[in-house]
């Protein structure tokens, strides 16, 4: 029996150990774009009146740079209200894991959004204010973990 309690508090003790060593690496970034996107609503037919209900969709494509990164991702949602953390040149903190990045919101738990796309800025270029998603210039860029120029 107090083979099976050291057991258990070891493994109790392990397992706390590796869920501090995960922990997430947060650090601070800048909210550089945010632009609404429409999304297309199907149509089934010549009349509107034939076509099954549809929710509203709210769409925003926003660039969000964390030293010389700028990743593109996207925030849908059903209301028409953009969280305010998501206004040009605010401050947030983030975390990149893989493919995803995770947004901390103050006092709730962080938001997950993937990453469409990942852009190195120039010191030339590095102005926040100077970015534009969708615009002409394109550096070093990174979509869906391959390069290309």
């Amino acid at each position: 029996m107090k083979k099976l309690m050291l057991l258990v508090l070891l493994f109790g003790a392990l397992s706390t150990a590796m869920h501090a060593a995960t922990k997430a690496d947060y650090q601070s970034a800048t909210i550089v774009s945010v632009e609404s996107r429409t999304i297309p609503s199907p149509n089934a037919g010549d009349n509107p009146s034939d076509a099954p209900l549809q929710a509203q969709v709210y769409s925003y494509e926003i660039g969000i740079q964390r030293g010389d990164t700028i990743y593109r991702t996207s925030y849908v949602s059903s209301l028409d209200d953009l969280p305010s953390v998501f206004a040009n040149n605010q401050t947030v903190n983030v975390d990149v894991k893989g493919k995803s990045l995770y947004v901390e919101f103050p006092g709730s738990r962080p938001l997950q959004m993937a990453i469409e796309k990942r852009t190195i800025v120039t010191q030339a270029s590095s102005t926040a204010g100077n970015y534009r998603l969708g615009g002409s210039r394109k550096l070093r860029t990174t979509q869906c973990g391959s390069d290309s120029e």
